[in-house]
């Protein structure tokens, strides 16, 4: 969990390199969340396939790093003259269709697992990534694009058999 504090405070300092861009008013909206996501996925969310189930209290430091710099990119930081009229986080996402940073993890968690697939490890023992990667898939299940079996991953100590059927 120190790790995912870590990147999370590496979003926040480093975004201050890109703001007077993000900041500028001739740079399109869209180039400044090429640029934000460039900085989210190169830099603080760089290798976070590899991390398993995030607590609410240390996710929300993330979440926070990374909506800043969203906020910065979209010109809607915190103003207490116009705190009425403020989009929350959701909102933001939602308004500008932006990639969450949950998405994030779970694509980054995804792509890891299918690289790990044509390896086909015996073992995995890290039982709290295993349980992130099911509800990744059963997530991702709910596009209807994909149908999941994750039964096989509730035992402890592998190896894990997974079901995965694209239609």
């Amino acid at each position: 969990m120190l790790e995912i504090v870590s990147q999370a405070g590496n979003i926040k300092s480093g975004i201050g390199a890109i703001t007077p861009i993000l900041k500028h008013p001739k740079v399109e909206q869209k180039k400044k969340f090429t640029m934000v996501k460039s900085h989210l996925l190169g830099g603080g969310l760089h290798q976070c396939g590899t991390w398993g189930h995030t607590p609410q209290n240390v996710y929300g430091r993330l979440l926070h790093s990374s909506m800043y710099a969203y906020r910065i990119a979209t010109h809607n930081q915190f103003d207490a003259e116009r705190v009425y009229s403020m989009f929350s986080d959701a909102d933001l996402i939602q308004e500008f269709s932006l990639v969450s940073p949950s998405c994030m993890l779970r694509a980054c968690r995804l792509t890891l697992f299918a690289r790990l697939i044509p390896k086909a490890p015996k073992h995995m023992y890290d039982i709290g990534w295993i349980h992130a990667l099911k509800e990744d898939l059963l997530w991702l299940s709910l596009s209807g694009k994909l149908t999941c079996s994750c039964d096989d991953l509730d035992a402890v100590g592998g190896p894990y058999t997974i079901r995965v059927s694209i239609h």
